[in-house]
């Protein structure tokens, strides 16, 4: 994203988060680690300390350098070298510490530094299988600071989740990571074999669940085979209306079949090729407010006898069907009173969508739809670049993070803010949540 969009959008200063000085001694630190976390307290600080408005168009704040300006698209495995990212925006040289999982725990715990009231929000764990990109953790960190999700990695993740199941109900604890692993006469296993392993683990309770933006469940179970022979479950869990608004699609797949049931449906995929994306779709429409044939999800499998699981999106989150309870558990800064995190259709799939339509849902006075393709709408009168060429679509309803997809690798490789403008009218609906809403 150009730099040139920021010099053109009138910035205001809100108040910066408290309590930005680390709690621990700073003796046990050296040098180079105390001006690496000063560094990130100080981007972390100017993300939420700006604000980029407009008046009369939804106007992008581009988070800086931190996410988009390093490359993303190279594979960083080294843990002996730490890059160095030159942000301009914030003035500061910052040091990314040498492994995706050491840095989401890192920035995780400055996140709860800059926003101690997060400390009640939900948790997402993390394993370290799932983040093999910066970005990806990134991200993730990022929706620490944005909605209040802490981040866990291995080894500490399953002691950890132990003791939460003790404490917490299962549904206030996700988690992202590959299993079952398969059975030991994997080569013999047929593959309805295969699927009933999947589909037991599916059955257990405290599973790999994690909320989809309609409120349903999803659970993906990757079962890999022989030569390249991969197969999946996915698993979706709802109300009766927003299970059966979900659909899915996947690249290339070898067969596909839906077992429908009253309250959950299960998609079974399997496929010869090295590779597989599978993407969700939803026909839900309710308080959250999500188009017809919108993709919510993505997900890319990848057997490279190393078994990656890797998110095409991060759009794994608690978004709640009260946006106005979304706003008062995950603190939302800015007050809105719809809180929606969507993400359009990618690759190949982008010209199959039909045109989503243009009529306003009850509660939503204003909305942009963005058509991500080589060059964006005008943002603050000028257009910005998307890079790679990404296809999709975009809705805007209130202020949240736009991420654009590498069409290749399916990792982030921008991401911004968008602040939508106040509305001048306003429905009995719009009002009645306001006065609820925690300012």
């Amino acid at each position: 994203m150009q730099e040139s969009i920021l010099l053109n959008c009138k910035l205001h200063k809100l108040t910066p988060p408290r309590n930005v000085t680390p709690t621990e001694t700073t003796g046990n630190l050296d040098e180079l680690e105390l001006r690496r976390r000063q560094n990130i307290i100080q981007i972390a600080c100017g993300i939420f300390s700006n604000s980029c408005s407009s008046l009369s168009t939804n106007c992008i704040l581009n988070i800086p350098q931190l996410l988009a300006s390093y490359s993303l698209l190279t594979n960083v495995t080294d843990a002996t070298i730490s890059k160095q990212l030159n942000s301009s925006l914030f003035g500061a040289n910052v040091v990314i510490p040498p492994t995706s999982t050491e840095m989401a725990k890192f920035l995780s715990e400055w996140c709860n530094q800059l926003m101690p009231n997060y400390s009640a929000a939900r948790r997402l764990i993390v394993h370290s299988g799932a983040a093999k990109s910066y970005s990806f953790s990134t991200f993730l960190v990022l929706t620490d600071l944005f909605f209040g999700i802490k981040i866990w990695k291995e080894p500490d993740m399953n002691e950890w989740l132990k003791k939460q199941l003790e404490i917490e109900s299962p549904e206030n604890v996700f988690t992202l990571w590959t299993e079952p692993d398969p059975p030991k006469d994997k080569d013999k296993a047929t593959m309805s074999q295969k699927l009933t392993v999947a589909g037991e683990r599916a059955t257990r309770p405290n599973t790999l669940r994690c909320p989809i933006i309609t409120g349903a469940s999803l659970l993906s179970v990757h079962i890999p085979g022989v030569n390249y022979q991969d197969y999946f479950q996915l698993y979706f869990e709802g109300t009766d209306e927003m299970v059966r608004a979900i659909e899915i699609k996947a690249t290339k797949p070898d067969s596909i079949s839906v077992t429908n049931y009253d309250r959950h449906k299960i998609y079974s995929v399997a496929t010869m090729r090295p590779e597989l994306t599978i993407y969700i779709f939803t026909e839900y429409i309710g308080d959250m407010f999500m188009l017809k044939g919108q993709v919510i999800e993505a997900l890319r499998f990848i057997n490279n006898n190393t078994r990656q699981f890797l998110p095409v999106t991060s759009l794994i989150m608690p978004i709640w069907d009260d946006p106005v309870k979304a706003a008062q558990v995950h603190g939302n800064p800015y007050n809105t009173n719809d809180l929606l995190f969507c993400i359009g259709a990618f690759d190949d799939l982008a010209h199959e969508l039909s045109e989503p339509s243009t009529s306003n849902p009850p509660a939503i006075q204003h909305y942009d739809l963005f058509q991500i393709s080589g060059v964006s709408p005008k943002a603050c009168g000028n257009a910005f670049e998307v890079p790679n060429q990404v296809k999709g679509r975009c809705l805007i309803t209130s202020p949240f993070m736009l991420v654009l997809m590498d069409r290749i690798r399916g990792i982030p490789i921008e991401m911004a803010y968008i602040a939508k403008p106040t509305p001048t009218t306003e429905n009995k609906e719009v009002k009645e949540r306001k006065k609820c809403t925690i300012s």
